[in-house]
């Protein structure tokens, strides 16, 4: 598979088309023992199989949450495209209980958008470990460094660097501490210090562009992969793992009765029925909310500690305003 974007009619743009492309290449090559890949069909993922593909053999996971769920029409498409031996793990609502407890009480969180979007992950890592694999590849920081959330698309251009140049100083994605309570390696190629360093140096005009109407977020991945993997996955919306798993639908799933409600709101003050499942779990497996330590900000939700140049509480998912 080569890359060619010389006569693309690219102007400046071909540089940072062809560096993202040589530098991923230097990455993956360095992990030569991956045998399998979460893959959800989103560009993330997507391009990075195309990218391991090259020289190495391995298999793609796919994730769901019941039998319909976005992510497996494009993940079939991708190891369609690419040759990859295809795994699906559907779970049902019995998994989802036995493995909410495991994310809440590894993550010490009862932030229901972290614990919904991360069950999906554990269940496909825990599969993986079951089939006989002992490593894996994630898409994290995918997002985060070529700008792929909505929301930066209301930003201007140099706030969206700031963004991007902060959050790599702080970035925290479960997969590593799943694989580690697992035996799984898991290998995370965005994160590699060599992509980082690439992608700060790229204007975020580059990264959130309009196409024919729409807002797209990663553009330059897009573009770069855009002959390589099939249409429909290179210019996919992006889908949070919620919304592509389906696990979004766990959140109708997952509740206390009334009196347990009302007890636990006198310890935080709660969003929903599904956090306050979530906290059930995290006082049983984990215990106490932590205080704030010396040098922390008070959560002014749930009391825990929160660095002070963050407004985020990872224990229970507030944002401070």
């Amino acid at each position: 598979m080569g890359f060619n974007f010389k006569g693309a009619g690219l102007g400046l743009v071909e540089d940072f088309l062809v560096k993202v492309v040589e530098v991923l290449d230097r990455v993956v090559k360095d992990y030569s023992s991956v045998e399998s890949i979460l893959l959800s069909g989103g560009v993330d993922t997507s391009v990075l199989a195309c990218m391991f593909r090259r020289y190495f053999n391995f298999h793609a996971l796919v994730v769901g949450f019941g039998k319909d769920f976005p992510d497996l029409k494009y993940a079939k498409l991708v190891a369609k495209k690419l040759g990859l031996p295809f795994h699906v793990k559907i779970f049902n609502v019995k998994e989802a209980l036995k493995a909410a407890e495991q994310v809440v009480k590894i993550l010490k969180t009862f932030d229901p958008v972290e614990v919904r979007n991360d069950i999906p992950i554990y269940v496909g890592m825990k599969h993986l470990k079951k089939l006989g694999f002992n490593s894996v590849v994630t898409g994290d920081g995918g997002d985060e460094l070529f700008a792929g959330y909505t929301f930066l698309f209301k930003f201007k251009p140099s706030k969206i660097d700031n963004w991007i140049k902060n959050i790599v100083k702080h970035w925290f994605f479960a997969s590593k501490i799943f694989g580690e309570s697992l035996g799984l390696k898991v290998y995370q190629p965005f994160m590699d210090k060599r992509m980082v360093k690439l992608a700060l140096k790229i204007p975020a005009k580059y990264k959130v562009v309009e196409k024919d109407g729409i807002i797209y977020g990663k553009w330059i991945l897009r573009e770069a992969f855009k002959n390589f993997l099939p249409s429909e996955v290179v210019w996919r919306p992006k889908n949070p793992i919620e919304m592509g798993s389906g696990s979004i639908r766990l959140a109708d799933v997952f509740h206390v009765n009334q009196k347990e409600f009302s007890d636990l709101s006198k310890i935080v003050r709660l969003k929903s029925m599904e956090q306050a499942y979530y906290l059930k779990l995290y006082l049983k497996n984990v215990g106490e909310i932590p205080k704030p330590k010396i040098g922390e900000k008070q959560c002014p939700n749930c009391g825990a500690g929160i660095r002070k140049n963050s407004n985020f509480c990872r224990i229970c998912g507030t944002y401070l305003v």
